[in-house]
């Protein structure tokens, strides 16, 4: 059972090594993916009365990062031909909207949030590749360990 252990553990740790050097060969596709899905998100907002998750994630962004929008803030904009374009109250930077909505007469953040977003993962890349490398040699200590211990059960077994 302990040999079997350690095996398990090998398998962890190839699948492990396996996702990370997948995720490192793809780190240029994952810009790609997150605009689009930030943009995909953009047509939920506000679906349920600011209720969901998406609204939330959004004005939380908006709000922390101070920005607007995937790439910017024409991303909201979605005006018809005798329409003034409007914002999310939280592109604005101040509290004062007009008739509730922000538009361009407000004050509000111009840059995009995929920049922000992107800069983020680059930033803390380091940190996520350092905890792996924190698990992987703590797994194989555990193997190690494991193997030791196999091999001294082993030995110590006597036959009758």
């Amino acid at each position: 059972m302990v040999m079997m252990f350690a095996v398990l553990l090998v398998v962890i740790l190839i699948l492990e090594l396996a996702a990370g050097i997948a995720a490192y060969a793809l780190r240029g596709d994952l810009n790609e993916l997150l605009k689009n899905t930030m943009l995909d998100t953009m047509h939920s907002y506000n679906d349920s009365n600011g209720k969901d998750i998406t609204t939330a994630a959004w004005n939380d962004l908006q709000v922390n990062e101070n920005c607007c929008g995937v790439t910017n803030y024409t991303d909201w904009w979605k005006p018809g031909p005798f329409e003034k374009p409007l914002l999310p109250s939280t592109c604005c930077e101040s509290e004062q909207l007009v008739n509730g909505n922000c538009t361009e007469m407000n004050e509000f953040h111009r840059n995009g949030c995929f920049g922000v977003l992107s800069d983020s993962f680059e930033k803390n890349v380091g940190i996520v590749g350092g905890v792996g490398v924190g698990i992987a040699f703590v797994q194989v200590i555990g193997i190690v360990f494991a193997c030791c211990l196999s091999r001294s059960i082993r030995k110590g077994y006597e036959t009758v």
